[in-house]
């Protein structure tokens, strides 16, 4: 994994689990795989990417 994107991801806007999910799908796993690797519902890990896009969004709009 690069270095540069480890760095982009520890923003403090960001929480734990909304680093490990988004290091997890940048190594390219699925749902499926993170849940299971996480031990975290299906629908927890896709609650916590829709809230990584949202403050992605955020945060691009605030560097405009």
């Amino acid at each position: 994994m690069s270095t540069s994107f480890c760095e982009q991801i520890t923003d403090k806007s960001l929480t734990v689990t909304e680093r490990d999910i988004l290091i997890l799908i940048y190594e390219g796993k699925n749902v499926d795989r993170i849940s299971n690797e996480l031990g975290l519902s299906f629908l927890t890990v896709d609650f916590h990417l829709k809230n990584i896009i949202q403050k992605f969004m955020a945060m691009t709009l605030r560097m405009k």
